[in-house]
């Protein structure tokens, strides 16, 4: 009803805005939904799958962002939360490892904004995120060789046939 407000007195729609109906909140809902099983089935967060969707919509890369970061935080949060009830995790580690990445977090998000708007190079940030990704990759490749090599180089599945 608010849209067809709008389009009643030619409210000037931005390019990334959706143009909610009927037809695209089922779309939107059902697109989101297969998201969020895949996310779960495949054991990555809700973010990377709804991120690349809400960008082949035609949404605002900064509003995409936004969204996604703010479920991860979400999802995160509350799974931190969950292992600290059901006692995984010392609620002393959680709470000093939930302040160390808050502090960590602020003081990069203001260093770097700082470095980005003083040298105008926002590749930065890219640069950053593909150092992250590929440290990420050389960790677990060294963690799943130094694993196989304490089984003998056999996986659990294949016990059988070692």
């Amino acid at each position: 009803k608010e849209r067809e407000r709008r389009e009643m007195v030619n409210y000037p729609f931005l390019p990334g805005d959706i143009q909610w109906s009927n037809k695209n909140l089922f779309y939107y809902s059902l697109t989101t939904l297969c998201a969020g099983v895949v996310a779960g089935l495949i054991g990555i967060g809700g973010g990377v799958c709804l991120g690349p969707i809400l960008l082949h919509w035609g949404l605002n890369p900064r509003v995409s962002t936004a969204t996604t970061v703010t479920m991860i935080v979400i999802t995160s949060s509350t799974v931190a939360f969950l292992y600290v009830i059901i006692g995984l995790v010392p609620l002393g580690y959680a709470l000093f490892y939930s302040v160390i990445c808050l502090l960590g977090s602020l003081v990069g998000k203001i260093q770097i904004d700082a470095y980005v708007k003083r040298h105008k190079r926002s590749s930065l940030l890219i640069l950053i995120l593909a150092c992250i990704i590929s440290l990420a990759t050389v960790g677990v490749a060294t963690n799943m060789i130094i694993g196989l090599e304490s089984q003998s180089w056999c996986l659990d599945g294949f016990k059988a046939l070692c």
